[in-house]
């Protein structure tokens, strides 16, 4: 690689970013930040949509209707995937804020954009 190319700048801003700690600052940041919205979403999500859903006629009755127009299991079960779905959309967005309240505010400017939250939720189902 020749001395001035592009790819010199770039491992040069790496390497001082690394000597500074900011990328490994962010990647902490970024795992404590999967871990706590992981822990929540495992435990405690599910369970609370669950008992939400179950407490409603209105979300019980939609969920049956659901289970006979596509005979793909039992009302129970499609009550359990609804809470799944539930909370995996409430852990991804409370990990986006965060990831950009915190992580990458020097990136984002600490703004919520749609695009960049429709972008983020993708990564997440390609995960």
């Amino acid at each position: 690689m020749a001395p001035g190319s592009p790819y010199d700048s770039t491992r040069t801003k790496l390497a001082d970013a690394w000597r500074h700690r900011a990328v490994s600052l962010k990647a902490l940041s970024f795992g404590v930040i999967g871990i706590f919205n992981n822990g929540g979403r495992l435990r405690r999500l599910p369970a609370g949509a669950r008992g939400v859903y179950e407490g409603s006629a209105i979300v019980l009755t939609g969920l049956a209707w659901v289970s006979h127009a596509c005979a793909c299991g039992r009302p129970e079960t499609i009550l359990l995937v609804a809470a799944n779905i539930t909370s995996w959309l409430v852990a991804v967005t409370g990990s986006y804020i965060m990831n950009s309240s915190i992580t990458f505010a020097a990136e984002s400017g600490r703004k919520l954009r749609w695009r960049d939250y429709l972008t983020f939720v993708v990564s997440g189902i390609a995960d």
